[in-house]
């Protein structure tokens, strides 16, 4: 999976935290290591992933910039090493 998106009205109903749970499940059966990457600007993003137990192992700036004019800042997460 390269990215997912959930939308406005389904959010804090348990969806992204199940579409995460299902991709890192789907990772792990194939032999690979869960990995995402997200900007630092994503707070409810960044909120599910570290409730899952996802730890942050890097931060870089990005090629491009946030609608701010700023830099973007990525993250990059891995998943708990008991599958999140």
């Amino acid at each position: 999976m390269a990215c997912f998106f959930v939308s406005t009205e389904a959010r804090r109903r348990g969806v992204a935290t199940e579409l995460l749970r299902k991709a890192t499940e789907a990772a792990t059966t194939a032999g690979l290591t869960p990995a995402l990457q997200v900007e630092s600007g994503a707070s409810a993003a960044i909120h599910v992933y570290e409730r899952a137990g996802w730890h942050c192992v890097s931060t870089s700036p990005a090629t491009w910039t946030t609608a701010g004019v700023r830099t973007a800042q990525m993250h990059t997460y891995v998943a708990a090493p008991d599958g999140a």
